[in-house]
């Protein structure tokens, strides 16, 4: 739980960013311990499960995550670089 939420509170936070007008991609970060991170990833328009395996990280098309280590600002920059290295394909 995050400061009294649950797992599935904060997870429907990324499929409600992902149903906002204009939002192509989805990128929740959640810091469950001391710069252990879980993001969660929602697209419409991108393959997000190739985005998360750029990063050792997995799911569905339009659904996909991922745990990374490191301060807030390296996991935006691995998320940054994990979108630039993902394939082609990924942009549906």
């Amino acid at each position: 739980m995050i400061e009294g939420r649950s797992r599935d509170a904060v997870e429907s936070i990324a499929d409600y960013v992902r149903g906002l007008q204009g939002v192509d991609l989805a990128v929740v970060l959640k810091e469950y311990a001391q710069q252990t991170w879980t993001i969660s990833l929602r697209s419409d328009s991108w393959d997000v499960a190739a985005i998360a395996g750029v990063c050792g990280g997995g799911g569905h098309v339009h659904a996909a995550g991922m745990t990374l280590y490191g301060t807030e600002q390296e996991i935006i920059g691995d998320i940054v670089a994990a979108v630039a290295a993902a394939p082609e394909t990924a942009k549906l």
